[in-house]
């Protein structure tokens, strides 16, 4: 049996943090399955004059999508606007192949919200000194004409008399099907937002290196 040390650290080496990285890609990739698809992105409603009122992030591998932060503005809720979000991001991961949607909520952040759509809870860490009730609730993603009709209106993910915190669950994009019509519900435009790849810096060009085209 090899000995070994434990240590706490703030900020361990590069090149280990590399390793670990590269040993979790290389583990996920063995764990692929044929239709597995990957998704990580943004889904944003807008009002009728551009202004976003309501944003939830989604991502996803390995056949399991997350929700990610999940936010409606105080005064579009109660109005759809977090349905509507909570349905674009299902279709987007139904489109990418991700066959179960995973949501991690805190007990002030209305999980009650995603049980009335459908969501399942598996397992509850209730609340106690220094720290705050956690609920973890998953959802098969059929096709949506498989999926169980939806509650023609509810309270958007927070808490149960304000709505829902300016950031509300943690872990997706692709094109929704038309959500079903609401009543009342607000004007609105859902956009979907991947996120951007840095662009890589310009490779610098060498001193009496420019090529120039000969004059004919």
């Amino acid at each position: 049996m090899i000995e070994f040390g434990i240590e706490a650290t703030p900020k361990p080496p590069e090149e280990l943090v590399l390793t670990v990285r590269q040993d979790g890609k290389r583990r996920r990739r063995q764990a692929v399955q044929p239709g597995m698809g990957r998704l990580a992105s943004w889904v944003v409603a807008r009002g009728t004059n551009g202004e976003a009122i309501g944003a939830v992030s989604i991502s996803g591998m390995l056949g399991v999508a997350e929700l990610g932060q999940f936010w409606v503005a105080e005064a579009a809720r109660n109005q759809g606007v977090g349905r509507r979000l909570l349905l674009a991001a299902e279709d987007a991961a139904r489109k990418h192949g991700l066959a179960q949607l995973l949501v991690r909520a805190y007990e002030f952040e209305a999980p009650g919200f995603f049980l009335r759509h459908g969501y399942r809870q598996l397992a509850v860490l209730p609340a106690g000194p220094g720290a705050a009730g956690l609920v973890w609730l998953a959802k098969p993603l059929a096709s949506r004409s498989e999926a169980p009709s939806e509650p023609p209106s509810e309270a958007a993910p927070g808490p149960a008399r304000d709505g829902p915190p300016a950031a509300a669950v943690e872990a997706a994009a692709g094109t929704p099907k038309a959500a079903p019509s609401l009543a009342p519900e607000p004007s609105l435009a859902l956009e979907h937002a991947a996120p951007q790849s840095p662009t890589p810096p310009a490779k610098p060009i060498g001193k009496g290196r420019h090529r120039r085209g000969r004059r004919r």
